[in-house]
């Protein structure tokens, strides 16, 4: 797959984008004016340059300097000067890549098209007395290594760090629920989300109303009994994230937006902000929520109920989820074996590590996923949702931690 640099940038040390103009016109790729944007009808081929696909920041930044792409690669230089263009466009082969569909945009669903992730490429500049196999450069990114804990062990180990797990379980709840699902009601229930890190992913990243539910103090605005705080607690870190984001949005100019899907993707993803939609109801996740009105009536409306690291909730959100016919997806941590005699493994005997306490979830009804999210710790997600037939929504009878039905 071999095209030429019509547009780009690095946005950080981290990640890179640009796209290519084909040289012929049977290359794979997307239609520009495909999803009904004025401009050109020819062919574009969107290319993410990640540091997740092992392409560290300086190699990163090195393959941002021959591609000629304006922004700011390297760590140790916040603020380069844009690079000079050269006389010819750059030329760029994929040699080994993996492809990402793009996200859906509209009521249709359909995807715009696909990006892809490059491990090895070359380029060149092309001049008028070369010959077509001469001046190339080959890039290639350094192997990645296997993410999941049970897979590699030792000193040797790369992994996503723990802070990443909040933007990993963001991503996987948007990708199976579906954006416009979550946004739906009153949106999403946090629960034991006392940190504000999931909140924030969700409202920031992908504008979905949050409302933590937390005995904590401190995260946000607040409806209901307990209820206390102000908005998303912005840290020092969220603020890096956001001032960048607008950075990175207004690096993609208008001839790029017309003609690359990616562009238009990031162009959304980084315009959206709005963390004043997470509120907090400062209160332990029970049943006894429902005795509350106000309480009562956000759980019944809510997209979904989610929980990174619950502890005690973890199984009150399992219950809720099934007693109301809701969406639910947990991320397991601590166990508390004395507190849940009744939980048991497969063996029979009480549930003790959170990997038997992963089973027992997923055991809990029909139809509920798994999936470990790239990052360090107790990272093994579960979630369910509803099938809806012919004689509506099927919900779960049984419960454990859920003792009054939330219906009545």
């Amino acid at each position: 797959m071999r095209g030429t640099v019509a547009h780009g940038a690095a946005f950080s040390k981290h990640f890179a984008a640009f796209t290519l103009a084909p040289e012929c016109d049977d290359a794979p790729g997307t239609s520009a004016g495909d999803d009904g944007n004025a401009g050109s009808s020819s062919l574009v081929v969107d290319v993410v340059l990640n540091a997740k696909d092992g392409w560290d920041r300086d190699l990163l930044g090195d393959v941002c300097n021959a591609l000629y792409l304006p922004g700011s690669p390297y760590a140790s230089n916040p603020s380069p000067d844009t690079p000079a263009r050269p006389p010819r466009n750059v030329v760029v082969e994929l040699i080994d890549f993996t492809e990402e569909r793009l996200e859906p945009v509209g009521d249709a669903g359909e995807s715009p098209g696909v990006c892809y992730h490059p491990t090895r490429l070359r380029t060149r500049v092309p001049t008028s007395t070369d010959d077509d196999d001469d001046g190339w450069t080959t890039w290639t990114a350094a192997p990645r290594v296997d993410e999941t804990p049970r897979a590699s062990t030792g000193k040797g180990r790369q992994k996503a760090r723990k802070d990443t797990r909040a933007v990993h379980f963001a991503a996987l709840l948007v990708r199976e629920f579906g954006r416009d699902n979550l946004r739906e009601g009153r949106g999403v229930v946090d629960v034991a989300g006392g940190s504000g890190d999931l909140a924030f992913q969700l409202s920031v990243r992908f504008g979905i109303p949050c409302t933590v539910v937390d005995p904590r103090g401190g995260t946000g605005t607040g409806t209901g009994a307990g209820a206390g705080g102000g908005g998303v607690r912005l840290t020092s870190r969220h603020r890096r994230l956001l001032a960048s984001r607008v950075a990175n949005s207004a690096a993609i100019d208008d001839a790029w937006l017309v003609a690359s899907p990616l562009a238009r993707q990031l162009r959304r993803e980084w315009a959206t902000f709005a963390p004043e939609t997470a509120d907090h109801v400062e209160a332990l996740f029970d049943e006894r929520l429902m005795s509350d009105e106000a309480t009562a009536a956000l759980i019944r409306d809510c997209s979904a109920l989610v929980g990174l690291h619950p502890d005690q909730a973890t199984g009150a959100i399992v219950d809720c989820g099934l007693v109301m016919g809701k969406p639910w997806a947990v991320v397991p941590c601590c166990v508390f074996p004395s507190r849940y005699p009744n939980r048991l493994d497969a063996s029979g005997g009480v549930v003790r590590t959170t990997e038997a306490l992963v089973e027992h979830i997923a055991g809990r009804a029909l139809g509920t996923r798994r999936e470990r999210l790239p990052c360090d710790g107790a990272n093994e997600a579960v979630w369910w949702r509803p099938e809806v037939g012919a004689e509506g929504v099927q919900r779960k009878v049984g419960r454990e931690d859920w003792q009054r039905s939330p219906i009545a």
